[in-house]
């Protein structure tokens, strides 16, 4: 395939970010890169190209990609990455390249790769968790494949973004594996459990404790 407006005679692999260009331009997925403002398509100039922050942003002093997506109006100054994938510049925050709509970018916080938050709204996967209060949500504390499903605030449980019905944000626990409980029940994968639940994976200990409760 015959890469357009490249210059052969200067094309290389660029050292630090490892794209391909030229003296001019900036190439990826067969083509020119190209940003698109007002419906016109703009290259990107090769002799600024760097990263941005870290991989995979990237800038060249006007525009901002995500590796060949270019990410439209964000701001090369003020842009850069938060942990679990999200990004932000003065006005916007970018869940994995994609814009969170409504997001405060002054009070964004990122929780876990699924939830995050900002002073009003808290986002599950980049929606809304409807009546979550999120001055007060937070994860519970880490436990190996608990911590990034298991979110409390002031009032309510929520796992996988959802209200877990009956469960206590005073008493709420993290156990391992998907397990956690509240003073007065055993909880599984958001599912109440009652003395009759057998499950293999169900440490025995745990649940004559959370029954004994």
């Amino acid at each position: 395939k015959i890469l357009k407006h490249a210059d052969p005679k200067t094309l290389r692999v660029d050292e630090a970010t490892g794209d391909l260009m030229d003296d001019n331009y900036v190439y990826m997925r067969g083509r020119r890169l190209e940003a698109i403002v007002d419906g016109e398509a703009i290259p990107v100039e090769s002799s600024s190209w760097r990263f941005l922050c870290r991989n995979p942003f990237r800038t060249d002093g006007r525009f901002v990609f995500n590796l060949h997506e270019h990410m439209i109006n964000a701001d090369p100054i003020s842009f850069h990455a938060l942990d679990y994938g999200y990004a932000k510049d003065a006005t916007q925050v970018w869940d994995d390249g994609s814009i969170l709509a409504g997001a405060d970018a002054s009070t964004f916080e990122p929780l876990s790769p699924s939830y995050s938050k900002d002073q009003a709204t808290v986002w599950y996967r980049r929606r809304p968790i409807k009546g979550a209060h999120a001055p007060s949500f937070r994860l519970l504390a880490k436990q190996a494949g608990t911590s990034e499903r298991v979110g409390v605030d002031c009032d309510s449980v929520w796992y996988f973004g959802k209200r877990v019905d009956g469960a206590s944000a005073l008493s709420i626990e993290a156990l391992p594996d998907g397990y956690f409980r509240d003073e007065n029940s055993m909880w599984y994968r958001g599912r109440r459990l009652d003395e009759h639940d057998t499950l293999p994976s169900f440490p025995l200990d745990l649940q004559q404790q959370g029954n004994s409760r």
